[in-house]
């Protein structure tokens, strides 16, 4: 068990006592820069609604229900065309909570939707790991922790490293089997750029830590629960196939100062058509002790492997994945699983985002082409190994 109230402890956990939660709002809304900002930046944030109810928020089941739940709300009636939910009915019939380990996306909307799925189905508002990488001002600090965000170091010396790694593992174990509460966190360290959802096998190794490395015996405490997240479109799809060209043109990519900023911004503002979260079942025990004779390392592979198995069959497949087949292919295979104007307006929308790159200075003429090829590489990967679905 680990101690909550050591000061190493507390600073990667979110605010969790009332004084210290309504001191952080109070600090969050007396900033007026900040309140500006977060309007320009995201236009649906409902700052109103926080001054309104900010007597009433003295903790994060609060901040759910007049903060994140309106926004995401506000996100889903205007940024899409609906979300759809499968697989939630199982989960409420437990009596624990789960790690709740996930395909990546959207900075933003994949961990917000995602708390917004469970929030509004009884089962709490799950703890959200985040990047450091992200926390760029004391109040964005504020902002995150208020919503229940885990702080996980990143970029740190090895032995640094698993210090805080270790630190992790405890916190998420303490909170799932002493606390009952649910915690996500994604499959992989950032969002899959290519449209490849992939495990590292480090992830389940932090798990494990807590438990001694013992990877079986942590897996079965934790009630791990697979689930994808499937945008029709992702907003954010250009810049990440740019990113992915100029990596591969000139060997390496270094993100600009504000980088994160403008993807946080276009994943919430920018259109994301239909919207699917399919929630696998927990791990069973069967399927634990059916490894559980194998080494570490080949219990980590199988586990793995099953994980992104389950995903890729729990991931929606839209007409935007089948299209992008087609024309990165040349062919008219997958045309029974799309209509002629869908087509169409799939190529227009990927010629506009391709536009607004160049418009910004951000690929020339001669990038086009490359970028092109990337992006609907990333649109057609959930399809490999699974054309039938």
């Amino acid at each position: 068990m680990i101690d909550f109230d050591s000061p190493e402890v507390r600073s990667i956990l979110p605010y969790r006592e009332t004084d210290q939660y309504q001191l952080a709002l109070s600090r969050v809304l007396k900033d007026q820069a900040l309140g500006s900002s977060l309007q320009n930046l995201f236009p649906l944030f409902p700052w109103q609604d926080v001054m309104k109810y900010a007597p009433q928020i003295r903790g994060v089941e609060d901040f759910h229900r007049y903060v994140v739940a309106p926004v995401v709300e506000g996100i889903l009636q205007s940024k899409s065309s609906g979300l759809s939910l499968s697989g939630i009915e199982e989960l409420k019939n437990k009596n624990h909570r789960f790690v709740i380990l996930s395909n990546h996306r959207d900075i933003v909307c994949d961990p917000a939707i995602l708390c917004y799925c469970f929030f509004i189905h009884g089962l709490g508002s799950p703890y959200i790991c985040l990047g450091d990488n992200l926390l760029t001002q004391p109040l964005i600090v504020d902002l995150v922790k208020l919503n229940q965000a885990i702080t996980v170091k990143r970029d740190l010396p090895p032995r640094e490293l698993l210090k805080w790694s270790k630190i992790l593992s405890q916190v998420i174990h303490d909170l799932v089997t002493r606390e009952n509460q649910s915690v996500w966190i994604a499959q992989r360290e950032g969002r899959a750029k290519d449209g490849d959802d992939r495990t590292h096998p480090g992830v389940l190794k932090m798990l494990a830590l807590a438990e001694d490395g013992a990877v079986v015996e942590a897996m079965r405490k934790l009630h791990v629960v697979p689930i994808a997240i499937s945008y029709e479109y992702d907003p954010c799809d250009a810049l990440k196939a740019r990113e992915l060209y100029l990596a591969e043109k000139k060997g390496s990519y270094e993100k600009s100062p504000n980088e994160d900023e403008l993807s946080m911004q276009m994943g919430v503002l920018g259109f994301k058509g239909r919207i699917h979260v399919g929630i696998g079942g927990e791990w069973s025990q069967n399927q634990l002790e059916q490894i559980q004779e194998m080494n570490k390392r080949d219990q980590v592979n199988a586990l793995v492997q099953g994980l992104d198995q389950e995903i890729h069959r729990l991931y929606k497949k839209w007409p935007s994945h089948y299209i992008a087949y087609d024309l990165l292919h040349g062919t008219a295979e997958m045309v029974s699983q799309y209509h002629s104007d869908e087509k169409q307006a799939f190529i227009d929308r990927m010629n506009q985002q391709l536009l607004y790159l160049k418009k910004k200075g951000l690929a020339g003429d001669e990038d086009l082409e490359g970028i092109e090829r990337i992006f609907l590489e990333a649109y057609a990967k959930p399809l490999q190994g699974n054309l039938l679905v």
